[in-house]
Parts: C-alpha cells; structure tokens; sequence
C-alpha cells in the first residue's frame, strides 16, 4: 500500500509540475509578446517621426522640393506607359480584325483616358522642369 500511495504522491506531483511549467512557458511567451509589441510600436513610432520630419524637410526646401516632384514624375510617366500598353494597346499581329474592332472601344474606356491623361500631364511636367533646369544654368553661365 504505502508503493501505491508513494506512486500516487509521484504522479501527482509530476502533473502539478507540467501544469506549474506550461503556466510559466504561457507566463513567458506572454511577456515576450508584450515585449516584441512594445519593440514594434516604438519602431513604428521612430518611422512616424522620420516620416514627419523627411515630409517637413521636402516642403521647406524648395529644391528637394523640385527634385521630388521630377522624380514622381519620372517614375509616374514610365508606369503609366507600361500600363497604357498592357491595358489599351492590344500587342497582336498587324492586321488582325478583332484588335482592329476593339480599339475604338477599348480607347474611349475610362481608365484609357486615365492613363493617357497621366502620360501627357507627366511628360509635360517633365518637359517643363528640364527646360527650367537648363534656363537657370544658362542664366547662370552668362554671367
């Protein structure tokens, strides 16, 4: 009797002990996780902040400024392209009848005229800075 009662006090106190260390394994990834998430909010706040201050930098300097804006442009008008011919520009043969039947129907469609719209106003734009770029060193040379 007292094997039985000394394999029962074993058992149990075994089980008291995996359930006492899945409590502490559930107490430690816990604070783990509050941890990782205050690591995580402090990241994300240092970004804000990084982001706040770039955004303030480029709208008081004037240059930055124009640099920005020309770069968007750039990267506006190469996309905008790429996508105009993927979306209006059927890349069949050259005389097939069904691109030839949907292209007036396929041009006047909304997000066609969206792109087209975005390829000129950016090329413009592009045009318009390099222009002015190559004014203002002109004007600076002569003198």
């Amino acid at each position: 009797m007292k094997a039985c009662n000394v394999l029962r006090i074993d058992i149990n106190h075994s089980t008291m002990d995996s359930s006492s260390q899945t409590e502490l394994q559930q107490n430690q990834t816990h604070d783990q996780k509050q941890s990782q998430d205050k690591t995580k909010q402090t990241k994300q706040q240092k970004i804000i902040e990084l982001t706040k201050s770039g955004a303030k930098f480029v709208y008081n300097n004037a240059l930055v400024n124009i640099i920005v804006c020309f770069i968007l442009c750039n990267i506006l008008h190469h996309y905008a392209s790429k996508i105009y011919v993927y979306f209006c520009a059927y890349s069949t043969a050259l005389f097939q009848l069904n691109s030839i039947l949907m292209s007036p129907v396929v041009i006047i469609s909304p997000h066609c005229m969206a792109l087209r719209w975005l390829i000129l106003e950016s090329s413009n734009t592009i045009y318009f800075h390099i222009l002015s770029c190559c004014s203002f060193i002109i004007a600076r040379l002569s003198k």
